[in-house]
């Protein structure tokens, strides 16, 4: 569990752009603190968690998913790529053709987000 708290803990600091230092400042704790829980060496306290996940503007159970079921938006978005580049060309006609909600329904899904929230079948004008 120290492990996937880890990766995924340095994955969300690098999405956001943050260096170790950065992101300590940010949420309150000190620079070996951050060092410990990122190098598998302390398990942070709830209250740490929430400081975390706070600065990195993420929800907290993000930084406890399996990130090799749920790839990070980035490699999704990479593996979407790369799959429209090898699709046939009446695929990627049905891609371009979809307008930006779609899109981002569709990416949204490839993220593994809560689709409840984000659109009703009623708003989209679906059946």
């Amino acid at each position: 569990m120290r492990k996937l708290l880890s990766e995924n803990l340095k994955n969300a600091r690098r999405e956001a752009r943050f260096t170790q230092e950065g992101l300590a400042e940010a949420a309150g704790l000190s620079l070996r603190m951050l060092q410990d829980i990122e190098g598998e060496n302390s398990w942070p306290s709830p209250e740490t968690i929430e400081k975390l996940a706070t600065a990195l503007k993420i929800d907290e159970g993000r930084l406890f998913k399996d990130s090799t079921i749920l790839p990070s938006p980035g490699e999704a978005l990479a593996v979407l790529r790369k799959t429209l580049e090898a699709m046939p060309s009446d695929f990627k006609f049905l891609w371009d053709a979809a307008d930006e909600e779609d899109r981002e329904l569709a990416l949204a899904i490839l993220r593994g987000e809560d689709l409840k929230e984000k659109t009703k079948r009623g708003e989209r004008g679906g059946a």
